[in-house]
């Protein structure tokens, strides 16, 4: 008796996970392939189109260059700098402003 109702739970969680697993995958796909998506490039403003030769395709293809260009320098914008020092380098301005305080004070 212990060993089929053992048996029904191993199933029915067998079967849960099958029914949840290849949601969950339709999802994360749905939401990689949204990132990767072209939104914004000359791809996307081409696209379609019979013919480039006009000067409005043109205008449209030299903005959206000039909107990956501007993204690419934000990107690179948020950077933040990296600051090297080290401890002795600390140790030695606080013994400076230390020898400093103290002259003043006798002073």
């Amino acid at each position: 008796m212990a060993f089929i109702r053992e048996l029904l739970i191993f199933a029915e969680e067998r079967n849960t996970e099958a029914t949840i697993l290849p949601r969950e995958l339709r999802e994360k796909d749905r939401l990689l392939h949204a990132r990767n998506e072209r939104k914004t490039s000359k791809r996307v403003v081409i696209e379609g189109r019979v013919t480039l030769s006009g000067d409005s395709i043109l205008r449209e293809v030299e903005k959206a260059a000039k909107v990956v260009k501007g993204k690419k320098a934000e990107k690179s914008k948020e950077k933040a700098p990296i600051i090297l020092s080290s401890l002795k380098d600390e140790e030695k301005d606080s013994k400076n402003e230390l020898l400093q305080s103290d002259s003043k004070n006798r002073r």
